[in-house]
């Protein structure tokens, strides 16, 4: 299943290391990782290398030579490993990924990623928890527009545990890739503890104009992924929407890093007891 903005809108808020604009082409190359293994899926890796910020403007289309296409990529559940593929797939952005079909992820199932690649070595580990699970949604109109809605999930979070959860959002026709939106990452240290936790649903988006509203327009077919995860997950997310949310251009945010998980890599290496819900904005409102 494919998920979350491209790797190539976060690559570059990795990839500076606290530099000026004067040293900043200086760069040196990093490879960068961006993979998942859901509950019941397939692992899925995206791989590329960081982009030095220069002063000199680059095309959107100018990233291509930074996909990374000749990898050697592996996934490890403790007995056995598999070697992923590398596909071509022009529908998604960036084109070009690695997976298999021969492992599955389980929830409390641990996973070791490695990746291999022109003198690159990198590893990370992370585990699948429970799937996370919506009672209902709530849509409702928004006040001020005969158009949009506006999205509430409803679920019930263990009070025994610290839970992390992550909600994706894919809306048909405008993206094959899921989407990271605005203020999706949670962990239940802040909710309020009742037995029915209520958050908001956002729409995401890669490239926001200022024409962009967070909330759905009606006629969408939304499919929402939602996930509850592991902390170390939860810590690159968190660190991602707080660079995003500070920057005025997505594709370079900050000039810091953000906190991944891979050892000798940028990025992240994520397992997500995910489950996906596809909603029609608009056909009716109230809970669903």
């Amino acid at each position: 299943m494919r998920h979350t903005r491209p790797i190539l809108a976060i690559l570059a808020s990795m990839a500076l290391h606290g530099c000026t604009a004067d040293d900043m082409h200086q760069q040196e190359e990093r490879l960068v990782v961006e993979g998942w293994i859901d509950d019941g899926g397939y692992p899925d890796v995206y791989l590329t290398t960081s982009v030095a910020i220069t002063k000199e403007y680059q095309h959107l289309d100018s990233l291509d030579k930074h996909v990374v296409r000749w990898a050697k990529v592996t996934v490890s559940d403790g007995e056995q490993e598999v070697v992923l593929t590398g596909l071509y797939n022009n529908q998604l952005f960036p084109p070009y990924h690695y997976t298999t079909g021969r492992l599955r992820g389980r929830s409390g199932g641990t996973y070791r990623l490695t990746v291999d690649w022109r003198g690159h070595h990198a590893e990370a580990v992370t585990t699948i928890p429970e799937r996370a699970e919506v009672d209902t949604f709530l849509v409702e109109r928004c006040a001020d527009s005969d158009t949009l809605y506006s999205l509430k999930a409803r679920f019930a979070d263990p009070t025994s545990t610290t839970d992390y959860y992550k909600a994706f959002v894919r809306v048909r026709g405008h993206s094959n890739n899921y989407l990271s939106p605005y203020l999706s990452t949670f962990n239940d240290k802040v909710l309020d503890g009742s037995a029915m936790t209520e958050v908001a649903i956002y729409r995401g988006e890669l490239m926001k104009d200022e024409n962009f509203s967070p909330f759905f327009t009606k006629g969408s077919v939304v499919d929402v992924k939602f996930a509850r995860m592991d902390e170390q997950s939860y810590l690159f997310w968190e660190g991602y929407e707080k660079a995003v949310s500070i920057s005025r251009n997505p594709l370079f945010p900050v000039a810091e890093n953000i906190k991944g998980n891979v050892k000798g890599a940028l990025g992240s290496w994520c397992g997500y007891g995910a489950t996906v819900y596809t909603l029609h904005i608009g056909q009716t409102e109230g809970e669903r």
